[in-house]
């Protein structure tokens, strides 16, 4: 049976392959590069982009185990966003947790709490399931690779055409969209 066949495995294949990206575009710059921000583009760094998503992963998995995800308790952890070597491997580790799911534990119910409002705390809380979760992260994956492509422009490295983009934008594009 193919990915396209079974969707719930397209998805896991799908969240390791923005894991995979993130581990080259750690690999193409230097560890400087990695951890700095840099002068002409208002972004945070290469690292904090990585981090932020490690982190977002972890605390789904921590979720999964506990029945809550709260994505806001990331430990922004500094030498994630340092140490190219550091996020490589917590992205491995990440990859190697993906590949162990069944494509059954994807329908796994979670509560998710989030916080909608600095100022008063509010929080909000919600019902999900854990592919629902993972479909979230594929997502936020492409949303900080655009991010962090535009950096690797900025420092004279490139990654493939699709890296941060979304793939029903590339299917547009192929299709004579601008």
């Amino acid at each position: 049976m193919n990915a396209q066949q079974r969707p719930n495995s397209a998805l896991i294949a799908a969240v390791c392959a923005s894991l995979q990206e993130a581990i080259d575009a750690a690999t193409t710059v230097t560890p400087a590069q990695f951890a700095q921000r840099h002068p002409e583009v208002d972004a945070d760094s290469i690292g904090a982009h990585l981090r932020h998503h490690i982190e977002h992963l972890e605390l789904l998995f921590a979720g999964a185990a506990s029945g809550t995800v709260n994505y806001d308790a990331r430990c922004r952890d500094p030498e994630v966003e340092r140490d190219p070597a550091v996020a490589v491997a917590r992205c491995q580790a990440m990859i190697a947790r993906l590949e162990r799911l069944d494509t059954s534990d994807l329908a796994q119910p979670l509560r998710l709490v989030q916080q909608t409002d600095a100022n008063s705390g509010t929080e909000v809380e919600l019902q999900t399931t854990l592919g629902r979760e993972l479909l979230f992260m594929h997502s936020h994956a492409v949303h900080h690779h655009a991010i962090i492509a535009i950096l690797l422009r900025a420092f004279g490295q490139r990654m493939n055409d699709q890296f941060g983009v979304m793939p029903s934008t590339t299917v547009w594009r192929q299709q004579g969209g601008n």
